[in-house]
């Protein structure tokens, strides 16, 4: 592991905390309160959303980067209502595969994640492999900017932002790749918040 992605995964909570206090724990208790059953969790990074699974709720939360997993352990010392289990894995990983079963799962939970993730598309597809009929796909991501010139701004910009930002895509259309994935919007909004969000629910 890299000097840098050590410095990353120590400044990621301090960095992040004004937009968590603005927007982004609203987003994620909307999304996460209702949730039951069995869920995985891509890429919790320093375990931000540890705290806002209910109570019953059985979570397998992956996150392949060592430091960020190790920042998401310390923080399953401090006592939370959900069943949470944390492997070190990406998504496509054979010790993820092989900790779950085909429709197994009543949701999957993916908040600020599939900037990063090497092939969205085949993450999407093993999504739906494990979902069970009616699952939920819930994500809180950014996604490409739909004018033109500041999409074209955000693709000048995107070599150095995914040197800084551990491989973040700015530009990537989440929220179209959902869609042709198979999944079905149950509900979503996209909201400018400096960046264009999308938030939402989808079945598959």
């Amino acid at each position: 592991m890299s000097i840098y992605a050590r410095l990353f995964a120590w400044m990621y909570d301090p960095f992040m905390e004004r937009f968590e206090v603005s927007f982004l724990t609203a987003w994620r208790r909307k999304l996460l309160g209702g949730l039951r059953g069995d869920i995985l969790e891509v890429g919790a990074g320093t375990g931000i959303n540890f705290g806002y699974y209910p109570a019953g709720t059985r979570v397998l939360a992956c996150e392949p980067a060592l430091d960020m997993y190790r920042r998401a352990q310390a923080k399953l010392s401090d006592p939370v209502a959900a069943d949470i289990s944390l492997i070190q894995a990406g998504v496509g990983d054979a010790s993820l595969y092989q900790s779950i079963q085909p429709q197994s799962l009543d949701a999957v939970v993916c908040t600020l994640v599939l900037c990063t993730v090497p092939d969205p598309q085949a993450a999407l597809a093993l999504f739906r492999h494990w979902l069970k009929p009616g699952g939920l796909l819930l994500v809180l991501e950014h996604i490409k900017p739909e004018q033109p010139g500041r999409s074209r701004l955000f693709q000048f910009i995107q070599p150095a932002w995914g040197c800084l930002a551990e491989g973040c895509q700015l530009c990537r259309p989440t929220g179209q790749q959902i869609l042709d994935a198979g999944f079905v919007p149950v509900w979503e909004e996209r909201v400018e918040r400096g960046l264009p969000f999308l938030v939402g629910t989808y079945t598959n």
